[in-house]
């Protein structure tokens, strides 16, 4: 059975704003504005601390990518 080691690259499926933020290769400020826009990316607050699902992330940037795909083929 393999398991998985600290030094794998594949991103965590819970993370911290800081590490989606580093993960959709945006700043930190942008990520918290994304958290608590309307419709922006969905998380959990446990504790102090926020947690954003890796999946939610993906959604995001492929929703973002459908909006400006659309705009270029009206």
């Amino acid at each position: 059975m393999l398991e998985a080691s600290a030094t794998d690259s594949a991103p965590e499926v819970w993370m911290r704003p800081e590490e989606a933020a580093a993960y959709l290769r945006i700043g930190r400020t942008r990520m918290y504005a994304l958290l608590g826009a309307e419709e922006g990316i969905p998380s959990v607050r446990i504790g102090r601390t926020r947690h954003v699902r890796r999946v939610d992330l993906d959604g995001y940037m492929e929703r973002r990518f459908e909006e400006a795909r659309s705009d270029y083929t009206e």
